[in-house]
């Protein structure tokens, strides 16, 4: 039985995302567990903290620097073999290899592997990521997210809107978040800039949402049903979806 190319989207796109959730999910619960018995969590300390309604909420205690040991690689250059420099590092290299395998002639299959391979590695990173805020304001930025990419999906996919013109007026906006962004790695900004940047982010990225979900429709419509097509799809909505959550989260953040 042949399947449309919105179905095989669909199926990248659900699979990739269950996994990143369950990820977080896990590497949280796991978190938790080793905190309440007194133990490191993957040589990290964290401390059982309670916020303002009684739920448990995880603090991450960073190593003292008295007690850090630098370690360099053969150049001489600094490691960080910390649980968030290996994170960072699995997942950065697995994007830009998802990156570049969307632009060059690459099987399928090997399409697919890297973002799982990809998705694999930003789950516990998301889990960190939402410790770093309060894990359970976390939660519920994800539950957003995905109400949010629900209702462009209803949208887009269901009522037939067509949000493709909107790409036309959204780069400048991207870009403006971009160096935002940028400029935050060497100055420190108040936190009412970095929230505000923040809510821009969220509109920008649900504007994405919308017309990505319209492409999908469109190229739908016109008869394209190839795996690789769904995939470059699927991999520009999981960006939608991430970028819109890592949004929410820095709006959440102090």
């Amino acid at each position: 039985m042949e399947t449309t190319l919105l179905f095989k989207t669909m199926a990248i796109l659900i699979s990739q995302l269950s996994i990143v959730f369950i990820g977080a999910y896990s590497f949280i619960f796991l978190a938790r567990r080793a905190t309440l018995k007194g133990v490191k969590f993957f040589g990290e300390t964290f401390e059982a903290h309670y916020n303002s309604k009684g739920q448990l909420d995880l603090l991450h205690i960073p190593i003292p620097e008295e007690e850090k040991v630098i370690k360099y690689n053969e150049d001489g250059k600094e490691i960080d073999d910390s649980i968030f420099g290996t994170l960072n590092s699995f997942f950065t290299l697995s994007l830009i290899g998802l990156v570049v395998a969307t632009v060059v002639d690459f099987p399928i299959e090997g399409k697919l592997a890297l973002f799982t391979f990809h998705t694999l590695s930003f789950g516990p990173l998301l889990g960190l990521i939402m410790i770093q805020i309060d894990e359970n304001d976390g939660l519920k930025a994800i539950i957003l997210t995905l109400l949010i990419t629900l209702l462009a999906g209803f949208l887009a996919l269901y009522l037939g809107i067509d949000f493709s013109g909107l790409l036309n007026y959204l780069f400048y906006p991207l870009l403006a978040l971009i160096l935002f962004s940028i400029a935050r790695i060497f100055y420190t900004f108040e936190s009412s800039t970095i929230r505000w940047s923040a809510f821009g982010g969220i509109i920008i990225f649900i504007l994405f949402l919308l017309v990505d979900f319209s492409i999908l429709s469109s190229a739908d419509k016109s008869g394209i049903n190839d795996w690789n097509s769904a995939f470059i799809i699927a991999f520009q909505i999981y960006l939608d979806i991430i970028n819109l959550l890592l949004q929410i989260l820095d709006a959440m953040g102090n």
